[in-house]
């Protein structure tokens, strides 16, 4: 279910930005979800108090994780493909490597190394569409603000490390969802200013609702009972399948179409994943 929904969120918030401005698009999911987030906290553990110590980690954590990758996320899904989207968003786990490893938690291992040069040369395939950096302008943008979103990402999950023998995971999202609330409000006000409400369509209101209410909160709670259940790496296994749902609906409903490149990249850049993070 987590699977299927954050692969085809791709698919919804693309048809979504047809009528909405990415910036409204990727503040009003955090101002859906987080309240979300903080009424499910309040229900399982009854408060939603912190350690005073943790302000400033808790406030990183809603930048990086939420602000940032929000915005990020939601402007590279416009300007790119939902192939290209979501086969570049798929690395984040190799950033997570390449930082444990400058942070010296990580050993320096031959799989490893072998690991994230897959994933860059795949990356390199996916934007350059080949050995000879052919750029696409139409997309190049959106491609690298994807891969930003996925390193916002990395660091979000890196931070919220030092915080997992605090709190438990719903408190540490719930907490950083919160946190990133604080500074999407301002945007959403900003942005929605001349938002005529009456004008977007139906379909736009439903697709943004449902990335912020399966995507994010659903999505995130059953990837959580996942990891309680199965455990942390063969849950993550199932993020291989989120680039093929996203491509699949993508050439389904948009009628994108897969290229060569994109196809060769991808399995250079799963193949790095699984060398790094499984091996």
């Amino acid at each position: 279910m987590t699977v299927g929904s954050w692969g085809t969120s791709f698919l919804f918030t693309k048809i979504s930005l047809i009528d909405l401005h990415p910036l409204i698009f990727a503040s009003f999911r955090t101002l859906i979800s987080a309240p979300l987030f903080a009424v499910a906290l309040l229900l399982k553990e009854k408060h939603l108090r912190f350690q005073r110590g943790d302000i400033l980690l808790l406030v990183f954590l809603g930048i990086s994780g939420n602000f940032l990758n929000n915005i990020l996320w939601t402007w590279g899904v416009n300007l790119t493909t939902i192939t290209n989207a979501s086969i570049l968003w798929s690395t984040s786990p190799i950033y997570v490597g390449v930082f444990s490893l400058v942070l010296g938690w990580e050993k320096l291992r031959v799989k490893l190394i072998l690991g994230i040069s897959f994933c860059f040369i795949g990356v390199y395939i996916v934007i350059g569409k080949g050995y000879g950096m052919d750029f696409d302008p139409k997309y190049f943008v959106g491609d690298i603000m994807i891969l930003m979103a996925a390193m916002s990402w990395a660091v979000f999950t890196i931070l919220s490390r030092f915080l997992v023998k605090s709190y438990s995971t719903l408190r540490i999202t719930a907490l950083s969802s919160m946190s990133g609330f604080l500074f999407m409000f301002p945007v959403a006000y900003w942005e929605s200013r001349g938002l005529i409400f009456g004008e977007v369509s139906m379909q736009s209101w439903f697709c943004l609702g449902f990335v912020a209410l399966c995507s994010n909160v659903v999505g995130q709670f059953f990837w959580m009972r996942g990891i309680g259940k199965i455990g942390p790496v063969r849950t993550a296994c199932y993020m291989f399948l989120i680039p093929l749902i996203a491509t699949v609906s993508g050439m389904v409903f948009l009628e994108e179409s897969l290229s060569l490149f994109q196809l060769m990249g991808a399995s250079f850049i799963l193949m790095g994943i699984y060398l790094a993070r499984f091996c």
